[in-house]
């Protein structure tokens, strides 16, 4: 099985943890087992898949730490494990997956900061990080993803301001921000995303008026 390309059992009944001997399967390029039963951790030997592009494992029971191994798939471009037991802290080593177009990591137990590692990740299309229990502000180097469409902070315990920098992600079709404590907001860094369709930022502690510009929005369908 080592010349295995695509390993996909989704939405099955499967069990158990997932093997350290998945690390054989080195020419793997997509694993996608999400919608199952797997529990355990995820095992360091997943970094022997050079050649992975996606990895799609949410939708489990999985639990423990995230191995830094994991930075070593530099040909990653999705990865998703939301939706599982995650916890402790977000490696920096992700930060090494300079062709990541696609990270979720909603609905687990991750705690800390984002890393400063993450500025790194400047290909990212969709980023989605709600419920966990991450402290300290919004990292303002998101607004250096230039080519971001997706991005969803809602329930992450994070701190406010919603930094200004937002105002640079032109390419935005759906932000949603939600539940920020500390730190006044302003809603002028939503004018600059024309491109915005969907917009949801409830309980942001946002102190400015509603800008006489939002109407400038013509794309916006959900607000």
């Amino acid at each position: 099985m080592s010349y295995l390309k695509n390993l996909t059992l989704l939405h099955n009944l499967l069990s158990g943890s997932i093997p350290k001997e998945i690390g054989n399967l080195t020419s793997l390029v997509v694993l996608n087992i999400h919608s199952n039963y797997i529990s355990g951790t995820l095992p360091p030997e997943i970094g022997d898949l050079k050649n992975l592009e996606k990895l799609i494992i949410h939708s489990n029971h999985l639990s423990g730490t995230l191995p830094p191994e994991i930075g070593d798939l530099k040909n990653l471009t999705r990865l998703s494990i939301h939706s599982n037991h995650l916890s402790g802290t977000l490696p920096p080593e992700i930060g090494n997956l300079k062709k990541l177009k696609a990270l979720h990591i909603s609905s687990n137990q991750f705690i800390g900061e984002i890393p400063q590692t993450f500025i790194k990740l400047v290909s990212l299309k969709e980023f989605s990080a709600s419920s966990n229990n991450f402290t300290g502000k919004i990292p303002d180097f998101l607004g250096n993803f230039s080519s971001l469409v997706t991005l969803i902070l809602q329930g992450t315990s994070m701190n406010g301001p919603i930094p200004s920098s937002l105002s640079k992600l032109t390419q935005m079709q759906y932000l949603r921000i939600s539940d920020i404590t500390q730190g006044g907001s302003s809603l002028d860094f939503i004018l600059p995303l024309k491109n915005l369709t969907e917009l949801v930022l409830r309980n942001n502690n946002i102190t400015a008026e509603i800008p006489v510009d939002i109407n400038a929005l013509t794309n916006l369908e959900y607000l």
